[in-house]
């Protein structure tokens, strides 16, 4: 796993672009893990990306942040705090991930999507309110650890010339 992460930081320090650009860019990939849209969140990512003049290719690295070990705990608080900004009362046990899964899959194999506002929306809008104070949150975060971690590696002369 030290490997992975060391590889990983090697990668993001070879990016040709300054440090604004890769940092701004890992945060909009680490802010967009936390929204409900799996398999879209490289796109998602690149779009913030590009709108903020950050590196595309350091956004799509970010989106690394969301993963198996992660998404559970993300899904988890991200639905929790949606139901609290909703006042809908908590059911206790939370969503099941898996089965909302399952649906989905089921919905696009049949190209049935009648079931979409009574399975899949109750589960998916909670999510899509509760990640927008994670997304900006982890985004200023990230941004912030990112941009030193830059600077105390490749120095502050990244920064100067390469904003456009």
């Amino acid at each position: 796993m030290k490997k992975y992460f060391a590889d990983l930081w090697k990668k993001i320090l070879s990016i040709k672009a300054g440090n604004y650009e890769i940092a701004a860019g890992l945060a909009c990939g680490v802010a967009v893990s936390f929204s409900p849209f799996v398999g879209f969140h490289i796109i998602i990512a690149s779009f913030c990306a590009f709108c903020l003049r950050a590196n595309i290719a350091a956004a799509a690295l970010g989106t690394i942040f969301g993963n198996p070990w992660t998404f559970p705990f993300i899904w988890s608080a991200v639905f929790y705090c949606g139901e609290t900004f909703l006042g809908l009362e908590h059911k206790g046990q939370g969503a099941d991930f898996t089965e909302i899964f399952e649906k989905i899959k089921e919905m696009i194999y049949h190209l049935d999507f009648s079931g979409f506002f009574s399975d899949i929306w109750p589960i998916l809008y909670p999510m899509m309110i509760g990640c927008v104070p994670f997304c900006l949150l982890s985004w200023i975060i990230a941004y912030i650890i990112a941009r030193k971690l830059l600077k105390k590696y490749r120095g502050e002369s990244y920064d100067i010339g390469n904003r456009h």
